[in-house]
């Protein structure tokens, strides 16, 4: 078996993912790495399904780098003393910590940082879209002090 297809049936049957998200995960995985597999190295924009929600990114490269680090490697997974934590991601980006903390914790309530108002409107945009209840968006960037972003647009809390 090749390398690459051990690794993608490795991530869709053994990996944190599939032991926490079971089947559903496994095939959304293996349906985007086949994709994935067609344009590798891609950094074009598109869209993918994962648990049910549709999760569009400006980079495709980037996008499955965030899909490795936490579902595939689980590198956010957390045990919660309740099932509906408050969590808070510094620096959200597209929104796949809040597709993963949602499916960890579905009762959970988020509010999710991120500074650049492009990706902040893909943030938006996937939280709508796919209903996400619970999160709370917010255009700035978190820092050790108050003061205006540079360049970004958006000011630091």
């Amino acid at each position: 078996m090749s390398g690459r297809i051990g690794r993608a049936l490795h991530n869709a049957f053994r990996s944190y993912g599939a032991r926490r998200f079971g089947l559903a995960f496994a095939r959304d995985y293996l349906r985007l790495a086949f994709e994935v597999s067609r344009r590798w190295g891609s950094t074009a924009p598109g869209t993918f399904r994962l648990l049910g929600r549709r999760i569009a990114y400006p980079n495709q490269s980037h996008a499955v780098f965030l899909l490795h680090e936490l579902f595939v490697n689980g590198a956010y997974a957390f045990e919660a003393s309740s099932r509906a934590p408050r969590i808070i991601d510094a620096g959200a980006n597209i929104g796949m910590a809040v597709v993963f903390f949602n499916a960890l914790y579905p009762g959970a309530v988020i509010t999710a940082f991120e500074p650049d108002p492009d990706t902040f409107a893909m943030l938006q945009r996937m939280v709508a879209d796919n209903g996400i209840a619970g999160v709370e968006a917010v255009n700035a960037a978190v820092g050790e002090h108050a003061r205006e972003a540079g360049g970004a647009g958006g000011a630091v809390a």
